[in-house]
C-alpha cells in the first residue's frame, strides 16, 4: 500500500470509530422552542425541540412526545422531523392562560437505533 492509500484508510477507519461512538449514545435535548417556562407564547405557536443527533423520524409520534395543556388535557397535532429537530404544531390553537407540558419518552430513538436515556419533560404558558 501506497503512504496516500494508508493515510485515506487511516482517516476511513478513524471516521467510522467517531461515528460509532456517537450513533452508540442517547440522543440529549440541545434546546426547545418555546423554551423552559417560556410566558405568554403566542395561541399559534409551534413546539421545536433540537437534539445533538439525526432523529429517527418513525419513533416520533403522539405516545413519545406527548404534548398536553391544563385546560384541554391531551393536544393532537402533526409531528415533523428534520435531521437534529423536531416540529409539533397543534391541530387547534392553544388557549390563552394554559399551561403547556411536553414530555419526550425513552420510546423515541436517534437515527442509529439509540433510545432516549430518560424522559425529557418542559412547559410554557401561553
Amino acid at each position: 500500500m501506497t503512504n496516500r492509500i494508508q493515510r485515506y484508510y487511516q482517516i476511513i477507519v478513524i471516521a467510522l470509530g467517531l461515528m460509532g461512538a456517537v450513533w452508540g449514545q442517547s440522543p440529549t435535548i440541545v434546546s426547545t422552542t418555546p423554551s423552559q417556562n417560556a410566558l405568554n407564547v403566542s395561541v399559534n405557536s409551534t413546539i421545536t425541540v433540537y437534539t445533538d443527533q439525526l432523529m429517527d423520524a418513525a419513533t416520533i409520534d403522539t405516545n413519545t412526545m406527548v404534548v398536553s395543556g391544563n385546560f384541554t388535557g391531551l393536544i393532537t397535532g402533526a409531528y415533523s422531523t428534520v435531521d437534529s429537530s423536531t416540529t409539533f404544531t397543534p391541530s387547534q390553537p392553544f388557549m390563552v392562560g394554559e399551561k403547556i407540558s411536553i414530555t419526550l419518552t425513552t420510546g423515541i430513538q436517534s437515527g442509529g437505533g439509540t433510545p432516549m436515556a430518560s424522559p425529557y419533560t418542559w412547559e410554557f404558558t401561553v
